[in-house]
């Protein structure tokens, strides 16, 4: 599907299973964008859910981040790192926030896909058992009028 798109696969792995692999994963994708940072300058997008249930699938841009609107007028904070190194390694952050949460959109979109079948699955079982135990009752209750007539004498 990606080559006919003129695509390649960068990075791939596995959904994690539960919310406390999710950083794990995060940290993965943001050294492999890191390192291919040269080759691919971005802008990332991502496909994915919004974060209220029952919202259409959009593809979203995680990177660069968008601006924050008014810059505010107040005296830069007083840090030990040399201001070019704190500014990566703040830009590496906000990358590994965002592709956090967005591993998290997709880990909570696979989790309510399967509560949903869980639920339409029990519903199922339900509906059967339901039949089931109608189609017993109803031979049941065959049976014992069968032997109710058996045992009488034909009338003439």
């Amino acid at each position: 599907m990606l080559d006919g798109a003129g695509l390649s696969v960068l990075f791939t792995a596995d959904l994690p299973a539960s919310p406390a692999q999710v950083q794990g994963l995060a940290s993965r994708l943001t050294d492999t964008l890191l390192a291919e940072a040269p080759r691919f300058p971005g802008p990332i997008r991502t496909l994915s859910g919004q974060d209220s249930l029952g919202q259409p699938v959009a593809l979203r841009r995680i990177w660069p981040p968008e601006p924050a609107g008014q810059p505010r007028t107040r005296a830069a904070p007083l840090t030990t790192l040399p201001r070019a190194g704190l500014v990566e390694a703040l830009l590496a952050e906000r990358l590994f926030a965002a592709l956090a949460r967005t591993v998290m959109e997709g880990l909570r979109a696979e989790t309510q896909a399967r509560v949903e079948a869980m639920a339409r699955a029990s519903s199922n079982l339900e509906a059967r058992r339901a039949e089931m135990q109608h189609i017993f009752r109803e031979a049941r209750q065959d049976q014992m009028t069968t032997g109710l007539t058996a045992g009488r004498e034909p009338l003439a």
